[in-house]
């Protein structure tokens, strides 16, 4: 996944320069390689808030409020407006539409307002979190469970092993709800039971799990 997504990054960039070659004027001057280093920076910023949420996806499986990846969809669409206002006035202004005074006043001042506006987005996200804590999260409870999975060879323990990670993965409440030491006694005898040769206390508590 890491690999594609860079080679888009590299592709758009490429695209970008190739095509500020073919339409750089004959009298153009530094401030034309300027924009289009600008505009490249903005593709990248773009860039970089899409992989995030990509990648953060497939590392972030505990479901934890306070978790950047909730508020990353907003920032991606905050820092698209902000690319296409921003472009929108490098477009005016080498229209001659601004002077080079105003427009650099006009971006300063859209940036300024985007940043803070993205900020405070993640700073709420932060905040979300508070309150929220708990001994063990979902992606403890994964980890343990795929462990498991790879340890055993027992077909009907692996099924239930499946319908436990399903639970967690999409039914199970947030760790902080739960009682924690209901929470603390499950983890503890998930880890017990696991090394025993006998699956039975292990199902039991997979089915206590699948209650929560």
């Amino acid at each position: 996944m890491n690999k594609l997504l860079l080679s888009i990054l590299i592709v758009l960039i490429s695209a970008i320069v190739i095509v500020a070659l073919l339409l750089q004027p004959a009298n153009s001057t530094s401030s034309y390689w300027l924009s289009t280093f600008w505009i490249i920076i903005l593709v990248s910023a773009n860039w970089f808030a899409s992989a995030a949420i990509f990648v953060g996806a497939e590392r972030d499986s505990s479901g934890t409020p306070g978790s950047i990846m909730g508020s990353l969809p907003a920032v991606n669409i905050l820092i698209f407006f902000f690319s296409i206002i921003s472009i929108s006035l490098l477009v005016a202004y080498n229209s001659s539409l601004l002077s080079s005074t105003f427009h650099l006043v006009l971006q300063i001042v859209s940036f300024t307002a985007f940043a803070i506006i993205i900020l405070l987005t993640l700073i709420a996200a932060k905040g979300a979190g508070y309150g929220t804590e708990s001994a063990h999260s979902k992606k403890n409870l994964l980890e343990i469970c795929r462990d498991i999975d790879k340890k055993k060879n027992n077909e009907v323990l692996s099924d239930d092993l499946r319908l436990t990670i399903n639970h967690i993965s999409f039914k199970m409440r947030h760790p902080s709800k739960i009682d924690q030491d209901n929470l603390e006694e499950i983890v503890t005898n998930l880890k017990k039971y696991s090394t025993m040769e006998s699956g039975e206390e292990l199902r039991k508590v997979l089915a206590q799990i699948r209650t929560l």
